[in-house]
């Protein structure tokens, strides 16, 4: 009895198997990194840093993005007399994090939260120099 029932089984699983699964290339996963932020400015006032931006609204490949769960604020400190912004793999190298933005931190950063707008603004104070 159970060599019937086992070769039925089989022969499911050969006939099923095939037509599992998406036809066609294999695609890689998708990269779900959010846009820019929209309008960015950063002002001095004394010996604090005030960021003010507007948060992205997608991510990178056009998808919405839900809302954020942390905003990272990086530091990049340009060689002396150099004006120019600096390119992606020196900013990677030289750039430090200065604050991670938890949700705790962003509740007080969001400028306008009875407009539920995404403008955001926050004070970062400035490290001491030695």
């Amino acid at each position: 009895m159970t060599r019937p029932a086992g070769t039925l089984a089989l022969g499911l699983a050969v006939l099923i198997g095939p037509s599992c699964g998406k036809k066609g290339p294999l695609v890689l996963p998708l990269a779900r990194e959010p846009q820019a932020p929209i309008s960015f400015s950063a002002v001095q006032r004394g010996d604090t840093i005030i960021l003010e931006w507007t948060n992205p609204a997608k991510y990178l490949d056009g998808h919405p993005l839900p809302g954020l769960s942390a905003v990272e604020v990086w530091a990049y400190e340009p060689a002396s007399g150099s004006t120019a912004s600096p390119k992606v793999d020196e900013f990677e190298k030289k750039a430090r994090l200065a604050r991670r933005l938890g949700r705790a931190d962003m509740a007080s950063a969001v400028r306008r939260p009875a407009e539920k707008t995404e403008e955001w603004a926050f004070s970062l104070p400035l490290p001491d120099v030695p």
